[in-house]
């Protein structure tokens, strides 16, 4: 199943809009994220939208992603 999705999330090394990181901040923006919320972010891939939403959750906050795709997000350290 990796093999499937890795195929629509690898780079394609063309010039495109930005719209990943547009909607990952819009979905942040819209998001009721207390501060110091716990963030979880199923289908992460790179964390774009994990960031974005542990920032609203702030200091406090802690943030969880995972995803099928092993390519992606690697470890997210808990802040200090």
């Amino acid at each position: 199943m990796e093999d499937f999705w890795a195929r629509y999330i690898e780079p394609s090394g063309q010039p495109g809009p930005d719209y990943w990181n547009y909607f990952a901040q819009r979905l942040a923006d819209l998001a009721t994220i207390p501060e110091g919320a716990a963030v979880l972010d199923i289908g992460t891939y790179d964390g774009n939208v994990l960031f974005k939403a542990m920032k609203k959750a702030g200091a406090r906050g802690c943030g969880v992603g995972i995803d099928i795709y092993g390519g992606g997000l690697k470890m997210v350290l808990p802040r200090r």
